[in-house]
């Protein structure tokens, strides 16, 4: 471990008990702060407005859970629900024509059906406000 820390790696024996991940040991450790307080939060304060998607370990299993509870809400067939998603841009209005702004800490709350999320990336495209669709990413962009 020691020598890890030299390296600024990630030792062994933490990657085999945590997420996934290429970063170094100094950005690994700033991420997982961030998971811990955004989780200490939920859990002191109740349901956040938005949820981090990237900042679960298993985000499959946090949408589903999602999916179970609104198909319990509304009593309908779990396998006859799909999931719909609408890229909010700054400065747009939710369902009360509530502008919501591009900080996730300026909701004051979640929609009435659904949670908003935050964090989602995209690898070879990115999002153009504009358009409101996928365009190819930037040359040269990593």
């Amino acid at each position: 471990m020691y020598q890890c820390f030299l390296c600024n790696e990630v030792p062994p024996n933490w990657t085999e008990v945590s997420y996934a991940s290429l970063a170094k040991l100094a950005g690994w450790y700033q991420d997982l702060e961030e998971r811990a307080n955004f989780v200490r939060s939920w859990m002191l304060t109740g349901h956040p407005s938005a949820y981090w998607l990237s900042g679960f370990f298993f985000p499959h299993g946090f949408v589903t859970a999602i999916l179970q509870a609104h198909a319990r809400k509304h009593q309908k067939a779990i396998d006859y629900l799909k999931f719909k998603f609408n890229v909010l841009s700054v400065g747009m209005a939710d369902e009360q024509n509530q502008v919501i702004g591009a900080d996730p800490s300026e909701l004051e709350k979640g929609p009435e059906d659904g949670i908003y999320v935050y964090g989602a990336t995209l690898e070879s495209a990115r999002w153009d406000n504009a358009q409101h669709c996928l365009i190819e990413q930037c040359p040269g962009a990593i």
